[in-house]
């Protein structure tokens, strides 16, 4: 009878094609993370854009200046392993006075969505485009890899 047994498995091949798929992955990861970035993006933009109905009685004409000013720049997205950037930015100069919650002007409070809002309103809809990109990015990656399903 044997004193024990030996097994040697050559890993090499699998150890080779982990290494190729995670540099076959990290496109396809970062596309999505960007175009998820971009979609947020797009979507706060709008969302602060949007003008609040005007006060009853006011009789100050809007110079419509301060929503379309709300922009980012596609060169500045970008999506790495475990971090995504974008940036949204306003340069009309009283922008801060009417949506930053620090420094609004009490007759904006209440009534302009806020930078800050951001966090608190709609981030699970931005959240919902990450979760989407997430899946489109692991169907990409079976695909990849000709497996079942995710």
């Amino acid at each position: 009878m044997a004193d024990g047994m030996h097994i040697e498995v050559d890993g090499s091949a699998l150890v080779k094609a982990a290494a190729a798929l995670k540099a076959s992955a990290a496109p396809i990861i970062q596309r999505e993370f960007k175009g998820a970035t971009i979609e947020s993006l797009a979507y706060a933009q709008e969302f602060l854009a949007n003008y609040p109905p005007e006060p009853e009685g006011s009789t100050y004409t809007r110079t419509t200046t301060l929503g379309p000013n709300w922009r980012f720049m596609l060169d500045k997205v970008s999506a790495n392993a475990g971090e995504v950037r974008g940036l949204l930015f306003n340069q009309v100069s009283y922008a801060i006075w009417v949506q930053d919650e620090q420094y609004q002007a009490k007759v904006h409070r209440g009534r302009w969505p806020t930078t800050q809002m951001l966090k608190r309103v709609p981030a699970k809809k931005m959240e919902g485009f990450f979760r989407a990109a997430v899946d489109r990015a692991a169907k990409a990656l079976v695909k990849l890899v000709g497996v079942g399903k995710p």
